[in-house]
């Protein structure tokens, strides 16, 4: 995943916060911050970390990576393509939700057969260890 910097990550924040009709008072308020120390991150002002970040994602009812990878290119291109042109009907966050939801669901997938395979990895060792101590 690229890296983006802060004046983008803000940028991005805000373009997700206002899809969801959500003021900066409001997200202030759920973060636990001042209204003015919230719009210094979506100015690229102030660092958003990783954990600062997934906290803002789980208001605004998003992955993470949602935020990350926001591109207005991509939701007007989506929309033209669409023939919507009311920003209402643009790529509603329920379809990108419904996305990474998926995606999670085929890591943890992937998690469980790669613990399986740890499990049988470390099963294998034990077992060349009590040979070798054999021998």
């Amino acid at each position: 995943m690229s890296e983006v910097n802060d004046m983008e990550l803000g940028l991005k924040v805000r373009r997700v916060r206002e899809m969801r009709n959500y003021t900066q008072s409001y997200m202030a308020d759920m973060l636990s911050v001042a209204q003015s120390t919230y719009s210094e991150y979506e100015s690229g002002k102030k660092q958003i970390t990783d954990d600062f970040l997934a906290q803002i994602a789980a208001i605004l009812e998003v992955h993470p990576d949602v935020i990350r990878n926001y591109s207005d290119q991509i939701v007007f291109q989506n929309c033209t393509q669409s023939g919507l042109y009311n920003t209402n009907n643009i790529n509603d966050l329920e379809s990108f939700d419904a996305m990474y939801k998926k995606l999670m669901e085929v890591q943890e997938s992937r998690i469980a057969e790669l613990k399986i395979a740890l499990d049988a990895k470390d099963k294998l060792i034990a077992v060349l260890e009590a040979n070798q101590k054999k021998g």
